[in-house]
């Protein structure tokens, strides 16, 4: 067997592993919470114009609401169309300014996809 065959055959048993090691969540609140925390401040705002700041701030009403959307996507595997939607600004790095090449994109995303993103991250995280 080819070292490649070998590091293919790896990747699917770790696969295998975390399916069976995995369970699936039912109550994604402390996660929530937690993403909500981690949020960074001041930062662009994205496609639905929510400062992290604003949502950090917010009672237990809307981090409830927050809470429902999350579970209703996590449940049903589907995001809402504007969560796959970026603004892509370019940032200059360094260089002549109208040399395309010179610019990267940076993506701009909807404060509620982020919040989405670190929770699974977390829950990544814990089987690495």
């Amino acid at each position: 067997m080819n070292s490649k065959n070998k590091n293919i055959r790896e990747l699917y048993r770790g696969i295998n592993d975390f399916k069976r090691g995995y369970e699936p969540r039912s109550n994604l609140m402390s996660e929530v919470q937690s993403a909500i925390a981690k949020l960074k401040r001041y930062k662009s705002l994205g496609s639905d114009q929510s400062p992290a700041e604003t949502i950090q701030a917010v009672g237990e009403i809307l981090r409830s609401k927050i809470h429902k959307l999350i579970n209703s996507i996590w449940n049903t595997e589907k995001l809402p169309d504007q969560w796959k939607e970026s603004i892509i600004v370019p940032v200059h790095k360094k260089g002549d300014k109208t040399d395309c090449s010179n610019y990267r994109g940076i993506s701009l995303l909807s404060t509620s996809c982020k919040i989405l993103s670190n929770i699974v991250l977390s829950i990544l995280s814990s089987y690495i």
